[in-house]
């Protein structure tokens, strides 16, 4: 799936993508709301980019259509087929709701703002992993002097 960077919001990229799908399955809103127990003007409401769904709600499509966790959050050059997604799909619904940070750069602010509050995060990587990648060394900073509690901040 070849991922790139647009002014459109996350609303319309992930209805756009669920159109798309139901096209693909030849299956309309009120059949797949029925089937997934979602009410139908919610659901018209992600359709047309109106609201993001919460984390439940993006697990049960996720699961209905055999999509990886941000599948349905990318915009495409392309159609996804769905038959490729499912070799993909076991490995990214185990850590359901923790995106990868490869893709931090391909999202805009305000896409990687509405992904995090719709319930998902980043993975982060440990400082070993961090110093494999660059080929550097941890080179400790000088200290920085944050001056005198004002309040009740922990030091």
């Amino acid at each position: 799936m070849d991922k790139v960077v647009s002014d459109k919001t996350l609303y319309v990229i992930f209805g756009e993508n669920i159109t798309r799908l139901l096209k693909e399955k030849n299956m309309s809103r009120k059949d797949l709301c029925r089937e997934l127990d979602i009410p139908y003007t919610t659901f018209c409401d992600w359709v047309n980019g109106r609201t993001l769904p919460k984390h439940d709600s993006i697990a049960k499509l996720n699961d209905f259509f055999h999509l990886g966790a941000f599948d349905l959050f990318m915009e495409t050059t392309a159609n996804i087929n769905v038959d490729d997604l499912l070799k993909r799909a076991d490995s990214y619904n185990r850590k359901l709701r923790e995106l990868p940070c490869d893709i931090i750069p391909t999202l805009t602010d305000v896409q990687a703002r509405a992904l995090i509050d719709a319930g998902f995060r980043f993975e982060h990587k440990s400082l070993q992993d961090y110093m494999d990648e660059t080929g550097g060394e941890f080179i400790i900073s000088n200290p920085i002097d944050w001056g005198e509690p004002r309040g009740r901040e922990i030091w």
